[in-house]
């Protein structure tokens, strides 16, 4: 135990293939994690108006949060090792937020959430990548992008371009567990936080195409992706273990809020 403690804080680093700059925007993204569902507890759980946060820009600040999160996922594929140990461990992590959510806050249960989503996702992609290698990175991002786009509204029953329905769904597609995890979302299903398969598979599809653009496995030279913001990297190169541990601590300050 006291060994695990003290990789959390002081985990082994390769300083010589490090790139930096990853962790320090994933660093950013926990930030504003966390930041995000601390106004979330305010607002829904102790009753305090944050116009910002109840506002279309606390929604636009929530995709980009997710968004970057995904996207950087796809891209780590290129320089993860493990790929398969990783997804499962994401997954079990995301079976353990389930659990502890429906035992303790029914009213706030996570069921097919972000970890879910990002260990199926990194399963999903290692299984393929012969296929994807095949792909043009360039041909792959494109499509991948406007099938994101297109499927941006998929959960609500319709297919989409820039906000305008192009053509509804059939509704027999929206039933079960299984189809809503893949996107199709059943109408009496409620999660506080819902990743489904699809659209979002295509999204942490471009940050894998990217990856391969930018050759990100041979840009352990590169200057600028060698640069770090220390206590952004801290965060960046914890983000796992943050994303569990950091409500139930929000929690507990909503709780000494409301008294």
């Amino acid at each position: 135990m006291i060994k695990k403690i003290k990789e959390f804080f002081y985990p082994k680093i390769n300083d010589e293939t490090r790139l930096y700059l990853l962790d320090t925007v994933r660093g950013f993204a926990v930030f504003n994690m966390i930041l995000f569902h601390l106004f979330y507890n305010l607002v829904y759980l102790c009753g305090i108006s944050i116009p910002f946060f109840e506002s279309k820009a606390g929604e636009i600040w929530q995709f980009m949060i997710c968004s970057c999160f995904i996207f950087l996922s796809g891209l780590f594929m290129n320089i993860s090792s493990h790929p398969f140990k990783r997804g499962f461990t994401v997954l079990l992590c995301s079976v353990l937020v389930t659990v502890v959510t429906l035992l303790i806050i029914p009213e706030e249960r996570i069921i097919f959430g972000v970890l879910t989503f990002l260990g199926f996702a990194m399963l999903f992609i290692g299984a393929i990548k012969p296929l994807y290698e095949r792909i043009n990175p360039v041909l792959l991002l494109i499509i991948s992008l406007i099938l994101f786009v297109l499927f941006k509204e998929i959960n609500s029953g319709y297919i989409s371009f820039a906000g305008i329905e192009l053509f509804k769904l059939p509704e027999c597609f929206y039933h079960g567990y299984l189809m809503t995890f893949l996107g199709f979302t059943d109408i009496g299903f409620f999660s506080s936080d819902y990743f489904s398969f699809f659209p979002w598979i295509f999204l942490f599809t471009v940050g894998y195409a990217f990856g391969r653009i930018v050759n990100i496995r041979k840009q352990k030279e590169n200057r600028i992706l060698r640069f770090r913001i220390p206590v952004l990297n801290f965060l960046g190169q914890r983000a796992l273990i943050i994303y569990l541990i950091h409500q139930p601590i929000l929690y507990l300050i909503v709780l000494v809020i409301n008294g």
